[in-house]
This record gives structure tokens, sequence and C-alpha cells, in this order.
């Protein structure tokens, strides 16, 4: 009797067959969602840097003098000595343009520039931290 044809061996092949075709088929799916994973990572790196970037580029702002006395004229109200401000108000009924009231205690712009890069260390310190 030759074992190869056998009912038996005939059985027990076609059952290791079967199982070696389904751990494929669980080894393809594993390496699918694995291969997902690792391009949501790679996405993730890829804003990460992006991110990084733009923080870098934000940072190098507050080298630029003008960049300081811009966002100080925005964010502080600064004017500079003899200047004057108007403020433009939008409102429903009759349009208006009015003039600040002279400010004798003007900052200079020294102290502002200080002010903004105490801003500037305090952002640092969240991000190297």
């Amino acid at each position: 009797m030759n074992v190869f044809n056998s009912k038996i061996f005939f059985a027990v092949m076609i059952v290791a067959i079967g199982w070696l075709g389904l751990s494929f088929i669980g080894l393809r799916r594993e390496r699918d969602v694995i291969k997902d994973e690792v391009a949501g990572l790679e996405a993730k790196i890829n804003d990460a840097g992006q991110t990084n970037e733009e923080l870098g580029k934000f940072i190098a702002n507050f080298e630029n003098p003008l960049f300081l006395e811009r966002e100080a004229r925005e964010k502080l109200n600064y004017k500079s000595e003899g200047e004057e401000v108007i403020f433009v108000h939008k409102s429903e009924g009759v349009k208006t343009a009015s003039m600040s009231p002279e400010n004798s205690e003007t900052e200079p712009l020294q102290r502002i520039i200080s002010k903004l890069s105490e801003y500037k260390n305090k952002f640092l310190k969240l991000f190297t931290n």
C-alpha cells in the first residue's frame, strides 16, 4: 500500500492546505492593517514636520524688528512719538472718525520689544518642555 495514494494522506493534505490558506489570508489582513497604520504615522510625521517649519518661521519673526513693531502696533496699540492715531468705528448710524487723545506717556519701542521677547521665551518654553 502506497502512503501517497491513501485516503488519510489525502484528507491530511486537504486540511493542511486549508490551514495554510487561512493562515495566509490572516497574515495578508494583518499586513494591510500594518500598512494602513504606517501610512497614518507617516502622515502624522509629515504634519509634525510642517508644523515645526511653520513654528520655526514664526519664531524667526521675533528676531525681525519690523515684525515686532507691527505686532506692538496691532496688539498693544503702540504709537511712536509725533504720530497721531485715528480710530475708525463701523456703525449703523452716522459715520464719524475720532482721533485718539494726545497721550503724554508713550512707551518706548525698547520696552515693547522686551515685552514681546518675554512672550517669545514663554512660547519657546511651551514647546521645549
